[in-house]
């Protein structure tokens, strides 16, 4: 009987403090180290007064559910569970990741940039409320949208150097100190065209398409001239070729092209 080769890839391999609300990060502060039935059973759920549910010939909300203090629990059971997954993978040797203290860490930096920001704009109603937002010139003015501001959403914050530092952080540790970056060769680019890596613009491109012609797109980038980033984006990619619930057949096919059929 062949030897099956199982698949230890995490589920949670970077983790976006300003994607959450405010208490939901404040619910993690507390709970995370801990199983998700323990934190979640701790949330507070009511039905919506407004909701359509119990009204006759309506369609029936999916979930009618509300939650007054702002934690939802779709949002932060896969974070507790995705920390509990990754704790017993480094304990039985399947990797190393960054530890619970990072995540806590990159939240309390997110509370600390937003309350600093926020003070200055009601100091100052002409500084920005978001000045990630914008970039600077040598006087100080800032310019939403120019060059090297984030864009569409909030992602970096300031050190003291004036260098910008993401808010979202990696959570597995991988050795990225000494070997150069190493451009993707021509092979990796040309393997599959479903399986596309654009490297003017850092991403990885899922381009499977239905019977329809119509593209997937998903995408995952990376930071240039990190290998370490470059692989978790292309283990991001694995994992949706692996779970994508549309073309299923062809997802697979290019997941066994590219990563082999384990």
């Amino acid at each position: 009987m062949a030897k099956q080769n199982l698949d230890f890839t995490p589920k949670l391999t970077r983790f976006n403090p300003v994607r959450l609300s405010d208490a939901e990060n404040r619910f993690l502060l507390t709970h995370l180290g801990k199983p998700a039935i323990m934190g979640v059973r701790t949330i507070k759920g009511e039905i919506n007064p407004e909701s359509r549910f119990r009204m006759p010939g309506q369609k029936r909300d999916q979930d009618p559910t509300i939650y007054p203090e702002g934690v939802i629990p779709a949002s932060v059971r896969p974070i507790l569970d995705g920390v509990m997954e990754l704790e017993e993978l480094q304990r039985f040797g399947e990797l190393k990741w960054v530890g619970i203290e990072a995540i806590r860490k990159a939240i309390e930096i997110w509370f600390r940039e937003k309350t600093k920001w926020a003070n200055m704009h009601k100091r100052n109603p002409t500084f920005p409320r978001w000045p990630s937002l914008y970039s600077w010139d040598a006087k100080g003015t800032p310019h939403r949208g120019g060059v090297g501001a984030d864009s569409g959403e909030v992602k970096t914050w300031f050190d003291e150097k004036g260098n910008r530092v993401p808010f979202a952080i990696d959570l597995l540790e991988i050795e990225d100190a000494v070997e150069p970056f190493l451009p993707p060769t021509r092979d990796e680019l040309q393997s599959d065209d479903r399986f596309y890596e654009d490297p003017t613009t850092n991403r990885f491109e899922c381009r499977v398409k239905d019977a329809e012609g119509n593209i997937c797109g998903h995408t995952e980038s990376y930071d240039s001239g990190s290998r370490r980033s470059r692989s978790l984006a292309k283990t991001r990619m694995r994992r949706h070729l692996k779970t994508a619930k549309d073309e299923v057949a062809q997802h697979r096919e290019v997941y066994s092209l590219e990563f082999g059929s384990n």
